[in-house]
């Protein structure tokens, strides 16, 4: 049986939270006909998408994947780059606050 590599296993960490936290999230496999640097995993919920770039932490992005999480953030898209399942929960605990900062300044 094949070891799983360190990336391999943080991709299902991550998998697993989202799942755990009802993100409907699949993984995209770079083949025939995608685009360059296309993220490893795309996750959605109540409206909201991410694209999640996971790395190990010594990996870098190629120029690909930085083009590419250019023109999601440029779309108003949030890219996220994961070295744990912790970074993603960081990145979804700033949204949750901001959107409930901005409820409570819409209402005064």
């Amino acid at each position: 049986m094949r070891k799983a590599t360190p990336e391999t296993a943080i991709k299902k960490q991550i998998k697993d939270y989202l799942n755990l936290y009802g993100w409907f999230c699949f993984p995209v496999l770079q083949g025939l006909g995608a685009m360059k640097g296309i993220s490893d995993i795309i996750a959605c919920k109540g409206g909201k998408t991410l694209f999640i770039e996971v790395k190990t932490q010594k990996g870098k992005q190629s120029v690909y994947q930085k083009h590419f999480q250019h023109c999601i953030e440029q779309a108003g898209g949030i890219y996220v780059l994961a070295r744990s399942y912790m970074d993603l929960e960081k990145i979804i605990q700033q949204k949750e606050d901001m959107r409930s900062m901005s409820k409570k300044v819409t209402r005064t």
